[in-house]
This record gives structure tokens, sequence and C-alpha cells, in this order.
């Protein structure tokens, strides 16, 4: 009978653990080159960026949920990065692609991006962040579909156009570099392209640059990105309405529009019907809140269609500057989050009521220009971000942010922000709190602001200067869920989320020339527990650069995922958060009777690597130069005098009884509320195991490359392997 039930329970773990590894997401792999080639977006030759001879670079085509893997192989003369903007990163800041996250991909180098698009749906651009090389190219696309599972709220479209469209500079990216250095501005651009291209009515070339083609009758999804570097655009198709579905990774209630106003490193998704006489149509685009505008236009050709496009363009929205602003700021208004459908979940999006959470902190941002040492600089909050050679996670990581940066310059409410301080720009932010961002506009000129591992409720944009009383005006139901805002002339913008998604994350002006010149700052999330439930380890691939390449490995994070003791990974946890003393495991009681402390000191050797990382190739030493990876944490309950083993979230590893979960209702979460956690590490699971089950001996130390047995955050991530 012992020895059945223990192949049973040695059965249950390998059942657990083999689930688990079957049920990871897929993997994509890309391979990108990225080298100098001449490009004609304006019809005038500049040296450009290209990735795999291509600009726009290539369409990211994924699902929802899916391991995306991109080895960048960098053949400029200077180092070279990319972001993945609105991509969340979820727990991996390392991957987030900007200067104060990660050391450029120096020349004749190459890395390998590994990240998830967790939990999202939607369209989303990637550009370089280092210099300005996205003046020059080295953009594209991201989209990211529905699983199949889940319902989307419109019938699948014929096909899908990624169209990235964008103001351009005839100058190259070295050029205008020099103009910014030198204390100059970079002025207006030259024109707008659509997808690498620009015409005019007339122009022999227009009608040879086809946009899509349609056939009549059928339904189309257009995704539309702009990747400009100052102007806003509007856009729109000549005797065809748009029907709006998606904006920035959130389904929206399905409004119809005759144009729409996009502006810098916003995307969105409309869909249109073919419902024309088969003909050949103008895509046009034209910039907004300029002194000069710019138009340019592609071609909407309908199959089996003929005829030239006709010459009248439809009018644009109004173009007086008061007017203009009223129009655009109406339109803003109108895009409300479709609180029935699902996103990437199968739960609604309305689900979440965000208007019924309570405020812990308000960040008030106040964004200015002005001269520093007879120099333009642009800033937060009296406070102009200068990049330093060490990666601020870097920094903070290997416990040396002192000598990197000082936390806070930036403070919540604004006093003179006319008079600059350059320096690097970091603010402090407690995991989990749910927080009210305003953006406020001084200038004369529009903004666009981006933060990154996050989407935030745009809640509210109006004229004039905010005060708390301005919360009455605010969409506490249906406003959509995003990660870029638009803030006009002389007006705010409101914005709320929840600080769930640790690490170092990006706050910028999508404007490239004011967040090249300082306007744009840090936000470090840091969880109290510091455990891999919270925050993905550092990569062992990472790049190391700065001062932290030669330091001596930093403390470990202790096993039970309490932490680093340097003060970088505690700082705000002194002044914010009361860390719970966790109880160390010793003497308890088990149903085989008192367990012993010396028996929990069995620590395996084993170097683990994390589930985001590749394994070791045969030639890489496990003695890894870089920090060790937080320690592998299991949750388990003190039940009265018996301790068993529960995990958070239980698949097959039915070691003991537990706790609300029968054996039969394997992979059910259990109602029942939490008792006080301990957090333990392999080996002491280990000399649990031989206490409760004396009979079966479980090496839980040789799972290898991948191996995760528990998360704890998120319901639906399930116990066991998740590797290879």
């Amino acid at each position: 009978m012992g020895s059945s039930k223990s192949l049973m329970i040695a059965l249950a773990l390998f059942a657990g653990l083999l689930a688990g590894a079957m049920a990871e997401d897929p993997y994509l792999f890309y391979e990108w080159n990225v080298t100098y080639g001449t490009l004609y977006p304006l019809g005038v030759p500049k040296p450009g960026i290209l990735i795999n001879g291509q600009f726009p670079g290539p369409v990211i085509n994924c699902t929802s949920n899916n391991n995306i893997v991109v080895n960048v192989f960098n053949h400029l003369d200077e180092p070279f990065l990319l972001t993945w903007a609105g991509i969340q990163q979820r727990k991996n800041s390392w991957q987030d692609g900007t200067l104060g996250t990660m050391c450029p991909i120096q020349p004749g180098k190459n890395y390998t991006y590994k990240f998830q698009v967790k939990d999202q749906i939607g369209s989303y651009l990637y550009f370089p962040t280092t210099e300005l090389h996205r003046a020059s190219g080295g953009i594209g696309m991201l989209q990211v579909h529905s699983r199949d599972l889940i319902p989307v709220p419109f019938d699948r479209p014929a096909e899908e156009f990624a169209v990235v469209l964008g103001d351009w500079y005839n100058k190259d990216h070295v050029a205008l570099k020099s103009i910014l250095d030198s204390g100059r501005s970079i002025g207006r651009p030259d024109g707008i392209h659509i997808n690498g291209k620009s015409n005019h009515v007339g122009e022999s070339a227009v009608e040879a640059h086809t946009l899509a083609t349609v056939e009549a009758g059928k339904t189309y999804r257009f995704r539309v990105c702009n990747a400009g570097l100052r102007l806003s655009v509007n856009f729109r198709i000549q005797n065809h309405t748009m029907k709006l579905v998606e904006l920035e990774g959130s389904h929206t209630v399905q409004n119809v529009y005759d144009s729409l106003d996009l502006h810098v490193g916003q995307c969105l998704s409309v869909l249109v019907t073919a419902d024309q006489k088969p003909s050949n149509y103008y895509f046009v685009v034209s910039s907004r809140f300029s002194k000069q505008v710019f138009t340019t236009l592609a071609v909407l050709s309908y199959k089996d269609g003929f005829g030239h496009a006709e010459s009248t363009l439809p009018s644009p929205p109004p173009e007086n500057e008061q007017k203009s602003i009223a129009w655009s700021m109406n339109q803003f208004r109108s895009f409300r989050w479709n609180l029935t459908a699902s996103a990437a979940r199968p739960n609604p999006q309305g689900s979440y009521h965000y208007g019924k959470i309570n405020i812990t902190r308000t960040i008030r941002v106040v964004n200015s220009r002005a001269q520093v040492n007879g120099k333009l600089r642009f800033g937060i909050n009296g406070v102009s971000h200068v990049d330093s050679e060490t990666p601020l996670k870097l920094a903070e990581y290997y416990g040396v942010s002192n000598k990197v940066f000082t936390y806070d310059l930036v403070k919540d409410e604004p006093t003179n922000v006319d008079k600059l301080v350059v320096a690097p720009s970091v603010i402090n932010a407690t995991f989990r709190n749910f927080v009210e961002i305003i953006f406020e506009n001084r200038e004369k000129t529009i903004q666009t602001w981006h933060l990154d591992g996050y989407s935030f409720f745009a809640v509210a944009i109006e004229p004039g200067r905010w005060t708390p009383e301005k919360r009455k005006n605010y969409n506490l139901l249906d406003a959509v869920s995003r990660h870029t805002i638009q803030v006009y002339p002389n007006s705010w913008a409101a914005v709320m989320t929840t600080l769930d998604n640790a690490g170092m994350w990006n706050l910028r002006s999508d404007m490239l020339e004011r967040s090249y010149l300082g306007q744009q700052m840090y936000v470090s999330v840091l969880s109290p527990e510091l455990s891999l439930r919270d925050e993905y380890n550092m990569p062992p691939t990472q790049q190391i650069c700065g001062i932290v390449q030669n330091l001596p490995m930093p403390a470990p994070y202790t096993k039970r995922g309490i932490g680093k003791t340097n003060s970088d990974l505690i700082h705000k946890q002194n002044s914010t958060t009361k860390t719970k003393n966790i109880p160390t495991l010793g003497n308890f009681s088990t149903p085989n009777g008192d367990c012993k402390p010396q028996a929990t000191r069995a620590r395996a050797t084993t170097t683990h690597y994390r589930t985001t990382t590749a394994p070791p190739t045969s030639s890489q030493s496990l003695a890894s130069p870089h920090p060790p990876p937080y320690s592998r944490v299991l949750s388990c309950r003190l039940l009265e005098t018996q301790y068993e083993y529960q995990p958070e979230y239980a698949l097959s590893l039915n070691i003991s009884k537990l706790r609300g979960i029968s054996n039969t209702e394997k992979g059910r979460y259990s109602p029942k509320p939490s008792p006080e956690l301990i957090s333990v590490d392999t080996a002491q699971l280990e000399a649990i195991s031989s206490l409760l089950f004396p009979d079966v001996s479980v090496a839980f130390s040789n799972l290898g490359w991948g191996t995760k047995f528990i998360t704890t955050g998120d319901p639906r991530e399930r116990i066991a392997t998740t590797g290879k």
C-alpha cells in the first residue's frame, strides 16, 4: 500500500512537470540584420537604417502570450538598441530596450531579445532608442492577435494591412544630432511618408504606390501607426468611412469616422469596407497643428477596378488653431473602451473597475524648455534627464545607484519648472500603488507622452491648468486603456494606472527632439519581496557596461524571496513599505512528528536558469559572472500545527491533501483565504518531502533549465515546468 501511494505521488509530480512543459506558449524566432542603406521617402536620397534590407522593417505577426525571440546583428558603425513601445514586458524591464535598462549593441556584435507579449493584443511600434537613429529608420510594427479561444468583437477581416507613417527629415540622424548637440532645434520636418513613400496629386508615381488592393464587398483591417518625430497627423480614405475597433491594445466602442487624428507614437486599427465602385481611391495623410501643412497620398486600389483616383481630396479637419484643437479634443472624448469585449483574456474588459480604486499618489508632470549653458534643453518638473554610461537598472541591481543617479529629483508637485537641472532622473514608486499622473502642457506646441511597462486609463483632457476639482470631470467608466496620451497646447491630461509591473520604466516625450534633450525620466518600481513572482532575474546573456563591468557579483536574493540587503533594492521600502517578518523554517509539526532544523539545510549546488533565457551551451561555464537569479520560491502554508505543502494554484502536484482542493479538483483555484505564507527553496522542499513521505525520493535540484514550480501572481499561470 505504501509503495503504491509513493508511486502515485511520484507519477503525479512527473505528470505535473510534463504538463507544464507541454503547456508553454509558442516561440517565434527572428534574425535581424541592421545595416545602412539609401532611402528616398520624400524623393531625396538619404542614408538610412534598414532591418533585413527593409524600411519600414519586418512586421512581427504574433498571438497573445507568444514568446518573441529576436536576434539583432548590428552592422552599423555605432551602438544600436531597439525598444518595443507598448509591449509591457511583464516582470522583464531587462528587455525593454531603453538606455536606462540595457547596454546598447556594439558595432559588429549581436544581442538576442526574448520577451513575451503577455496578456496583450493590438498594434505596436518598435524603433531605435540610441542617438537619433529613429530619424533614419529602423522602425516597424508588431501585430498581436487574439488567441483563437478568445472572441473578437468583429468578424475576421479579409486581410490586414500594416501602415507605418509619419514626418520625415531629409537630413540624416548624424546631421540632426549635430544640430541638437550644438544647442539648436532641428526645426520642422520636410514632409510625411506612408510606408516609406510620399506622393502628391498629379504625380505619376502616386498610382504606382498601392497601399492596399481590395475586393468589392469585403472588409479589411488597417493597422496604422504614427512613427514620426514631431507632427501629429490626420488620415482619411477617399469616399470611404473607417470603423475604429482597436486603440493601443484595447478594443474600442466601434464608432465610425471620416478621418482620424493620430499623434506621435500612437497606433490604432480601423475596419474599412470596400463598398464603392471598383476604382482607385486616395489614402490621404496630412499634418496637424503645424504652420506649414504637409500632405501625402497612397492608393487604395480595387481588384478589377479601372480609372484614376479623383483629384478632389477629402476635406481635412478644421485648420484654425482653436477649432482644430477643439475638434481633436472632442474626437479623443469619443474614444471609449468596449466594456463587453474580451481583449487578451476571456473576461470582458469592463470587468476591471478602475474608477472605483482609491488613488494613492498623484504625480503632476509639467514639461518645459530652457537654455542651459547657452544650449536648448527640455525637462520635467525642472529636471532634464541625461543618459548615463551605466544603465540605471544595472546600477540599481548592482547596488551602485548612488554613483550613477539620485532618486526623486523630480517631485510630485512641480515648482520652478523653467530652471533646469541636468542629471539622470529616476523617481521611486511603490509596487501595486494606484497612481494618478497629470500631464500639464504650458507650452504652445502639442505634446505626446508614453509610459513603458504599463497601460493607463486616459480619463480626461481639458484646456487650462489642472486642479483637484477637475476630477469630477474624469471618465471613470469607459476610458480607453492605452500607453500614450497627447496633451494639447495650454492643456492638461490625466491618466490612472496600477504600478503592478516591477522594473525600471521609461516615461518620455514621444517627440524625439524633446526626449533626446531631456524630456524623460524613469520610474523605479520594486517589489518588496523581490521574488520571481514579481520580477524576472537579469538574463545570463545580458550585456554589461559602465561602472558595473568589473564589479563582483552582488549579494543574491534571499532564498525566501525577501530580496537583497543593499540599500538600492530596498530604498523605497524604508519610507513607504513595512516589510513583514517572514518566519524561518524551523521546528514545526508534521504527520510524522517534529521537524528538526538540521533537516532543512541541504542546499543544491546546481546553477538554475530562468525560463526566459536560453540554456547554457556546452562551451559556457555555469559559473556566470552575472548576479545570481532570484531563488526558486515555493509557497507553503502554516496550517494550525501541521506543515503541509500547498501550492498557491494547484495543478497536479498533490503531495498531500490540499486544503480546499481535493484530488479530483486539480487546477482549480482554492477559494479559501490564504493563511500566513512561508517561502521555501528547493532544498527545503526536499527536506519537507522526505519528512512527509519518507519512502519517496524526490530530487528537486535535478530539475533542468526552465523549471518553474509556481507563479503566485496570476491564478491562470500553472505550476510545474514551463521550460524544456
